[in-house]
């Protein structure tokens, strides 16, 4: 799942980053390599926050241009915000299990 994510949040910003120059985001169709480094960045967004009821993730992706491995803010081309959905209802409880075997009996008082 964390995968699909990425790679949709990477295509997103591939298609929408109106780069400055073609070897910005040269891509190598044969072993599918960037001529720059791609990063994620993710930060937790608090309940009520940006529209998010519950909670969520704040998710920016870019190009790390001065390859410094860390996305800076300077370099994020898209940012998207995923809400937490609410919580579900509680299931039922589940059947009562077997009794467990009698202990041995304890050493009496004296």
């Amino acid at each position: 799942m964390n995968k699909i994510l990425y790679f949709s949040v990477l295509a997103l910003s591939l298609v929408g980053c109106g780069a400055d120059s073609e070897e910005e985001t040269k891509i190598n169709i044969e072993d599918n390599t960037f001529s720059q480094s791609t990063r994620v960045r993710t930060a937790s967004i608090e309940e009520g926050v940006n529209g998010c009821e519950n909670g969520g993730v704040l998710i920016s992706s870019g190009f790390d241009v001065n390859e410094n491995d860390q996305l800076d803010n300077d370099e994020i081309i898209v940012t998207q915000v995923v809400c937490h959905g609410s919580d579900g209802t509680n299931g039922s409880d589940g059947t009562n299990g077997n009794d467990g075997i009698n202990g041995n009996d304890g050493i009496g008082w004296r």
